[in-house]
């Protein structure tokens, strides 16, 4: 799927988006809303940069925690998640 996520573009399957079940992630991608396309990417009114760490850590077998320099990043990782 290709996503617009605060003008950052992105690339991934619905798969990744909706594998936390009850998530609003995954609301949002199982048919629950409607979604917002621009341009033929799917609109997200989110900070791009925070929803790929996200999308990382989704993709992640381990499911481990990007690894943050600055104590901020991580706190708008955790508000995110």
């Amino acid at each position: 799927m290709k996503l617009n996520v605060g003008g950052m573009h992105l690339m991934t399957s619905r798969t990744v988006l909706c594998q936390v079940i009850d998530s609003k992630l995954a609301s949002i991608f199982d048919g629950s809303y409607p979604l917002k396309e621009i341009d033929g990417s799917i609109f997200l009114d989110r900070n791009g940069e925070v929803f790929a760490n996200v999308l990382d850590y989704l993709r992640s077998e381990r499911k481990q925690w990007p690894q943050f320099t600055d104590a901020n990043e991580l706190r708008k990782f955790k508000a995110e998640l």
